[in-house]
C-alpha cells in the first residue's frame, strides 16, 4: 500500500479539552524536535512496507499452539476490523473502548479504530461497572470490545445508561445467549465473518483525512483521588515520543525470595554467593570502581544464567520499570541476579517515559537522565533544591477531555507540565523522585515531610512489610499503618491471611511461629513481635532528616494493601486518601 501523505489540521492553540479540536504542534529547533510528523496509519505503513514478511505479531492460539503473523498480514487484519467496525456505525471521532487482557484482538482494535479515524481507549479490567461507566460515558464510546463474560457481566448493570454505546463485541466465551445481533451484541468472531470489501475506498479516505495533531488516543489516569481524568493524545505525541522507551518484578521478587528460603543449605549458600558477587559487580560499576569480572562471569555460569532462563528473561536486553515506582531494595535484589532494572519516570500526559535510568548510571536512587529533546526544570524549589518537576516537549498532551480547568491547572502560559512530581536535578543532569506534592505532609507545626521517603525508610530496616502508609497531615507528630508479605490470589489479585515464609523465617528468628496475620493481632497484638517493630522504626527515625520526620506510634493492619479492595490504583499506586478512610478507626486511636 502507498504511504499516504500526513498532515497537520490548521488549530488554533496548544491544548484544548474539546476531542474534536485539533491543537498546534510543539516543533522544536533541534533535529529530533523539529522531524517531520506523521499519523500512526501511516508510520504503520511505512513499516510494513519495509518489513512485510518480518514477524510482527506472535500469540497462542485456540490449540495452545504458537501462531505468528507477519506485518503484511497484521496490516491486513487491521484494516479488516477497522472496516467491520466503520460497518457497525464508527465514525471519525468516535470512540472505541477495550476491556481487556493482553491479547491479539486488543491490538487489532486499537490500530483498527484508528485507522478508521476514531479513537481508542483503554480499561482495566480490575475496574468496577462504576468506575467503567465513567469512562465510556466521558468518552462517549460507540464501540465496546471486552474480554469474557465476567467483563460482559459488569456491562449489563449498567449498558441501559449508555446511550451512545451502540455495539459490544465480546472476544472469549461463555456467550450470551439472551441477547443477539439485534441488540448490538456480537461475538469476535461475528467481526471475523463480516464482508467489508465494499468498504476498501471509504477505509482509505477516512486514513488520508486523519491529520496529526488530532487526537488519537484517551488514557485515562489512574484515578488515586476520585475517578480518573481522560488525557488526550494526538498522533504526533505518540509517533515522536515512539523512539523513547503490567507489573511484574514484586512478583517475582516475592516468589524468588520464598524458593531461597526453602533451598538446602548448600544450594542457598551457592545462590547468595553468585548475587552477592552481581550486586557488587554493578553497584562497582555505578561507583566507577573496578569489578571482578572473573567472579561475574563464573556467577552467571553456574547459576545467574539458569535463574533468568527459568523467569523467561534469558533474551532480554533490558528491564523497564513502569507505573508506580519499585523500592531501592527491589532494585538491588534484580541486580544480584544479573537483570539491573532501568527506571523509567513519566505519566499519560507525558505520552510515556520522561527520563529513564541504565546500568552506567551513579546510583538507584535516580531515575535516570531526561530523555531526548525533553526539557526538564524543578519549579520552585526549596532550600534543598526539591521542588515539583516540570517538563516541556512535543511528548506533553493535548489536554483533559472536557476539563479546561484542570487542563490549564497541569499545563502553563509557558507550556510547561506540570507533574506533580517532587525532586531535584543535580549537577549532570540526574533526576531524583522524592514524592508527589499532594500527597506531602504538613504537621501541626508546619514541617513538610516527604512521605514516601519516610515509608521507604521503614521497610528498608523491615523487609517483611509489603505497604508502610505514614499519617500525620495537621498532627502533632507522625504515625504508621503497615501490613505484612502475605501470599495473594494470583487469579483475584486478593490477599490472603498466610504469611509468606520470608515473613514466618523472620518470627522464627524471634522464636515465635504464626503462620497467618490474625494469630499476631490475637496475642495482643503479639508483644515480641511489636518490640521487632519497634527497634526496626528506631532504625529508621535515626535516619530521619529532622524530628518532625520520626515515627511515635504504628499499627499493624489485618490485610495487606490490594487493588480489589482499593487501596491501590490500576497500577498499583498507593490510594492514600482511601486508606486513610478506611482505617480512620485505627489512626485516631493511634492519636489518643
Amino acid at each position: 500500500m502507498p504511504e499516504a501523505e500526513s498532515f497537520v489540521r490548521p488549530a488554533l492553540y496548544e491544548y484544548t479539552a474539546d476531542v474534536c479540536e485539533p491543537v498546534k504542534l510543539r516543533l522544536g529547533s533541534s533535529p529530533y524536535a523539529s522531524q517531520p510528523p506523521i499519523t500512526i496509519p501511516a508510520l504503520f505503513n511505512r513499516t510494513v512496507n519495509k518489513f512485510p514478511d518480518n514477524p510482527a505479531l506472535s500469540f497462542k492460539n485456540e490449540s495452545s499452539q504458537w501462531q505468528t503473523l507477519n506485518y503484511r498480514q497484521y496490516q491486513a487484519k487491521v484494516h479488516h476490523i477497522a472496516k467491520a467496525f466503520i460497518k457497525l456505525g464508527l465514525q471519525p471521532r468516535n470512540t472505541v473502548a477495550v476491556i481487556s487482557f493482553n491479547c491479539p484482538e486488543w491490538f487489532y482494535s486499537e490500530l483498527a479504530a484508528i485507522h478508521a479515524g476514531g479513537i481508542i481507549t483503554g480499561i482495566y479490567t480490575t475496574n468496577s461497572p462504576e468506575a467503567i461507566f465513567h469512562i465510556l460515558n466521558t468518552s462517549q464510546s460507540r464501540i465496546l470490545v471486552v474480554d469474557d463474560s465476567k467483563q460482559m457481566q459488569k456491562i449489563r448493570q449498567i449498558w441501559s445508561r449508555l446511550p451512545n454505546l451502540k455495539t459490544v463485541v465480546q472476544i472469549n466465551g461463555p456467550f450470551e445467549t439472551d441477547i443477539g445481533i439485534e441488540d448490538g451484541y456480537y461475538k469476535w468472531s461475528d467481526l471475523d465473518e463480516v464482508d467489508t470489501n465494499d468498504l476498501n475506498e471509504e477505509l482509505m479516505l477516512r486514513i488520508n483525512n486523519i491529520a496529526v495533531n488530532e487526537c488519537c488516543s484517551l488514557i485515562y489516569t489512574s484515578g488515586t483521588v476520585g475517578f480518573p481524568k481522560g488525557a488526550m493524545l494526538s498522533h504526533d505525541n505518540i509517533t515522536w515520543d515512539r523512539q523513547s522507551v503490567p507489573r511484574v518484578y514484586e512478583k517475582f521478587y516475592e516468589r524468588l525470595i520464598n524458593v531461597e528460603s526453602q533451598l538446602p543449605i548448600v544450594k542457598k549458600a551457592l545462590l547468595n554467593w553468585a548475587r552477592s558477587t552481581a550486586l557488587s559487580h554493578y553497584m562497582n560499576l555505578m561507583e566507577g570502581k573496578q569489578s571482578d569480572s572473573l567472579q561475574y562471569k563464573i556467577a552467571k555460569f553456574l547459576v545467574l544464567n539458569k535463574i533468568k532462563h527459568s523467569l523467561g528473561l534469558d533474551q532480554a536486553k533490558i528491564a523497564l520499570i513502569g507505573g508506580a515506582s519499585v523500592s531501592n531494595e527491589i532494585k538491588k535484589f534484580f541486580m544480584s541476579i544479573d537483570i539491573p532494572l532501568s527506571e523509567v519516570f513519566g505519566m499519560s500526559e507525558s505520552t510515556g517515559g520522561h527520563c529513564m535510568a541504565t546500568r552506567d548510571d551513579p546510583n538507584v536512587q535516580t531515575v535516570g537522565k531526561p530523555l531526548v529533546d525533553i526539557a526538564t526544570k524543578v519549579y520552585n524549589p526549596d532550600d534543598n533544591g526539591v521542588g515539583e518537576i516540570c517538563l516541556k516537549s512535543r511528548s506533553v498532551f493535548m489536554g483533559y477531555l472536557n476539563d479546561p480547568d484542570k487542563t490549564k491547572e497541569t499545563i502553563d502560559e509557558d507550556g510547561w507540565l506540570h507533574t506533580g512530581d517532587l525532586g531535584t536535578i543535580d549537577d549532570k543532569g540526574y533526576v531524583y523522585i522524592t514524592g508527589r506534592s499532594k500527597e506531602l505532609i504538613i504537621t501541626a507545626g508546619g514541617e513538610n515531610v516527604p512521605p514516601v521517603h519516610v515509608e521507604n525508610l521503614v521497610k528498608k530496616e523491615l523487609p517483611v512489610l509489603s505497604n508502610a502508609l505514614l499519617v500525620g497531615e495537621k498532627r502533632k507528630y507522625l504515625v504508621i499503618l503497615l501490613t505484612f508479605q502475605v501470599e495473594t490470589n494470583p487469579d483475584t489479585g486478593m490477599p490472603s491471611d498466610k504469611l509468606l515464609p520470608v515473613v514466618r523465617e523472620w518470627l522464627a528468628g524471634l522464636n515465635v511461629s504464626y503462620t497467618t496475620v490474625q494469630e499476631i493481632l490475637d496475642a495482643g497484638p503479639c508483644p515480641i513481635v511489636l518490640e521487632a517493630i519497634e527497634d526496626g522504626i528506631a532504625r529508621a527515625n535515626k535516619n530521619a532528616i529532622s524530628n518532625a520526620q520520626k515515627i511515635q506510634k504504628f499499627a499493624i493492619l489485618p490485610q495487606d494493601f490490594s487493588v480489589p479492595t482499593g487501596e491501590l490504583g490500576p497500577t498499583f499506586k498507593l490510594k492514600r486518601s482511601f486508606v486513610l478512610g478506611k482505617y480512620s478507626h485505627v489512626i485516631e486511636q493511634l492519636y489518643k
